[in-house]
């Protein structure tokens, strides 16, 4: 079944992420225990080839050290505490690979948004194709593809080179209406941008030009969620998706 946006959708942003160490099972177990429809999380490659869910391209933020996670094995980066920087209790969080979360939400009825992070250009094939083997493998056979979006014009593009039945999120840090222009020979399933570029007009100028939806990140005021609503967004990221998902 393909995947939609329903009216006024909220996504959990890295999991429930503003009341657990974002990025872990810990995370994303609470946001299924929510009762949200969607969650976002951040896929990127280890030293060995293999997928992990982790946000930043450096340790040090949420863990000890300063290696890049590209640097490192699998193995290496499942040892590391990514709890302890948000409270000491959750010094058992490790980083997941993308088969365990996958896994973890396949038999549930959350949709699921995979950022795709590539450190270099020489790694956005390997990326790519290692995130789709992950999907066909521990995905496909029960679910339909889970959005995947990425900041990188090439990757989204790569994407649809690899399958063209993938739903692809184009993401902007800001607002750039003659990229939007340039997308419309293939058009991406959604365009995700930050709320604080959001208008009606901006909402109003991408869906008229590829139709398609259009997501903002991230707000967690329930007032900024119902402007961005109303000005015609389909879906938003928040740390709080408990606060969000009912926002009127």
């Amino acid at each position: 079944m393909p995947v939609e946006f329903t009216p006024n959708t909220v996504i959990a942003h890295r999991g429930a992420s503003a009341y657990y160490p974002e990025n872990t099972l810990l995370a994303f177990e609470k946001a299924i225990a929510f009762g949200v429809s969607w969650v976002e999380f951040d896929v990127m490659l280890t030293q060995d080839g293999h997928c992990v869910v982790h946000h930043d391209f450096a340790l040090g933020r949420t863990a000890k050290g300063d290696s890049l996670i590209h640097e490192l094995t699998l193995a290496e980066c499942q040892m590391l505490d990514v709890g302890s920087w948000f409270d000491r209790q959750y010094r058992d969080c490790r980083i997941p690979s993308l088969a365990e979360v996958l896994k973890l939400f396949v038999n549930t009825p959350v949709n699921l948004n995979l950022e795709l992070k590539a450190k270099n250009d020489d790694d956005f094939e390997l990326l790519v194709n290692e995130t789709i083997h992950q999907v066909r493998q521990h995905w496909l056979d029960k679910r339909g593809w889970p959005l995947l979006s990425c900041f990188k014009e090439e990757v989204v593009s790569l994407l649809r080179a690899t399958d063209e039945t993938i739903p692809r999120g184009q993401l902007f840090e800001d607002y750039n209406a003659s990229l939007v222009e340039t997308l419309t020979d293939a058009p991406p399933f959604a365009v995700g941008m930050h709320h604080t570029c959001v208008t009606h007009e901006i909402i109003t100028h991408v869906k008229q030009v590829l139709d398609c939806y259009c997501l903002a990140f991230t707000v967690n005021d329930r007032q900024r969620a119902n402007k961005l609503f109303a000005c015609g967004v389909d879906a938003i990221f928040s740390d709080r998706p408990d606060l969000m998902v009912n926002h009127e």
